[in-house]
C-alpha cells in the first residue's frame, strides 16, 4: 500500500475542523500546524516582506511548523481582486522555496463563474475520487457548522452572564473537541443537545439587563475569525459584560466565498447584502471585506445593536480604507463604533485598556438612553 499524502493548511480559528475531516474522508495524512503561538508569528515576521499584510505572516508561520513536522503538500484557498489575500499562496511557494523547501502547493480560487477550472482543480485534488468528494465536503461543512452554531449561539452569548469566569470557554472547549473526534450524523446531533442542555443548566440565559451590551465584531476575516490574531478579544469583552456577535463565520466564509453551491437557496448572501447597505457610502467593492465592513456598521445599528467593533490587520488597504469612512458613516447611523489595528507587536496591557475605555463608554451611553430626557454621548474614536 502507498503512504498517505501529508497534507497541511494554514489555521484561522475554526476552520481546522472541518479542513481536517474533509481530507482525512478523502484519504490525505493531515499534518495541521500546531495551535498559533507567539513563535507562529515570530517565524512568519522573519522571512514575509516587512510591507506584507500580518495574516500572511501568521500563514507563513503556519506553513514552517507544519513542513517542519513532515507535510508534504499545502492547501491554500485562492483570492481574486485588489486585496493581497489573492497572492499569498505564491508569495509564501516563493519564500519557502529560498528557504530549502519544496511542498507542492494547492491552491483553490473562487469560481467566480469559471466552474470547469474551479472543478478540475477540486478533482485533483481528491485524486478523482469523485463519489467521494460530495459527501466529505458535507460532512466536513456538517461539523463546522454545529461549532459555530455553538461558539456564536450559546458561548458568546453567555460568556457575558456566566456565574464563573472562563466557565463558558471551558464548555465550549469541550464540545469543540467532541465535535472534532465525532464520526456520525447522529453523534454530531446529540453534542448538539448536550451543549443546549449544560449551557442552560449552567449558565440559564437571564432577561436583558441594563448592564450588558450588545457589541458586533466585523472587519477583516482573519483577524475577526483567529482568537490569537485579535487577542481573544470575544473573551475580553464577554469578561467586561459584553454580549458578542460577529458578522461572519468560518462556515458562512467557505459556503459564500468558496462552497458557493453550499448557499445557492439564499435569496441574498450576507456580504451581498452588507454591499448593498453600504452603497449610500461606497457603491464600489474594492478588496477584501472592506466594503462590507461599512455595510455591516449599518445592519447594526439597524439592528439596534449598542456598538460595533471594526478589527484589522495592520496595513491591510481595505479595512484602513474603511476605516477612514466609518465616522461618518457611524454618525449618519448613530452608533458608537471602534477600530483596533492588530500586528505582531500588538501589547495586552494597551488594548485590554483601550477596550475597557470602550465598554464603559457605551454602557453609560446606553443606560443614558434608557432614561428619557438625558442627551447621549457620542462614541467614537
Amino acid at each position: 500500500m502507498c503512504p498517505k499524502e501529508k497534507i497541511t493548511f494554514p489555521h484561522m480559528g475554526n476552520l481546522y475542523i472541518g479542513t481536517s475531516t474533509l481530507f482525512s474522508e478523502l484519504g490525505y495524512e493531515v499534518i495541521a500546524p500546531p495551535s498559533i503561538t507567539q513563535e507562529t508569528i515570530r517565524r512568519g515576521s522573519l522571512h514575509a516582506p516587512e510591507s506584507m499584510c500580518v495574516p500572511f505572516k501568521y500563514v507563513l508561520g503556519n506553513f514552517l511548523e507544519a513542513l517542519d513536522k513532515g507535510a508534504e503538500t499545502i492547501f491554500m484557498a485562492g483570492g481574486i481582486g485588489p486585496c493581497r489575500f489573492g497572492l499569498y499562496g505564491h508569495t509564501a511557494k516563493l519564500i519557502l522555496g529560498k528557504l530549502g523547501y519544496e511542498p507542492k502547493f494547492v491552491i483553490i480560487e473562487p469560481p467566480s463563474g469559471r466552474w470547469i477550472k474551479f472543478s478540475l482543480k477540486v478533482l485533483n485534488l481528491a485524486h478523482w475520487k469523485i463519489r467521494k468528494i460530495k459527501p466529505s465536503i458535507l460532512w466536513a461543512v456538517s461539523k463546522m457548522e454545529i461549532t459555530d452554531w455553538i461558539e456564536e449561539e450559546l458561548y458568546m452569548k453567555r460568556i457575558a452572564i456566566e456565574p464563573k469566569k472562563r466557565l463558558a470557554e471551558k464548555l465550549y472547549r469541550r464540545y469543540v473537541d467532541r465535535i472534532f473526534k465525532a464520526g456520525s450524523y447522529e453523534e454530531l446531533s446529540k453534542i448538539k443537545n448536550d451543549a443546549i442542555e449544560e449551557y442552560d443548566s449552567t449558565i440559564p440565559a437571564v432577561p436583558n439587563r441594563d448592564d450588558i451590551v450588545d457589541i458586533e465584531l466585523t472587519g477583516e476575516i482573519f483577524i475577526l475569525l483567529e482568537p490569537f490574531a485579535n487577542m481573544e478579544i470575544v473573551r475580553r469583552l464577554g469578561e467586561l459584560g459584553v454580549r458578542v456577535s460577529r458578522t461572519s463565520s468560518s462556515t458562512k466564509w467557505i459556503k459564500e466565498r468558496i462552497l458557493t453551491y453550499l448557499s445557492k437557496e439564499t435569496p441574498e448572501k450576507s456580504h451581498e447584502r452588507a454591499i448593498r447597505k453600504a452603497r449610500p457610502w461606497m457603491k464600489v467593492p474594492f478588496g477584501g471585506e472592506g466594503i462590507e465592513t461599512i455595510g455591516h456598521t449599518v445592519e447594526a445599528a439597524e439592528k439596534g445593536l449598542d456598538a460595533i467593533i471594526q478589527v484589522m490587520p495592520f496595513s491591510c488597504m481595505p479595512e484602513v480604507s474603511a476605516k477612514d469612512i466609518l465616522p461618518q458613516v457611524a454618525k449618519d447611523v448613530g452608533i458608537p463604533f471602534y477600530s483596533f489595528i492588530f500586528d505582531e507587536h500588538a501589547g495586552g496591557a494597551g488594548f485590554q485598556t483601550r477596550l475597557e475605555s470602550f465598554v464603559e463608554r457605551v454602557r453609560d451611553n446606553k443606560i443614558r438612553k434608557l432614561k428619557p430626557g438625558k442627551k447621549t454621548t457620542p462614541v467614537v474614536n
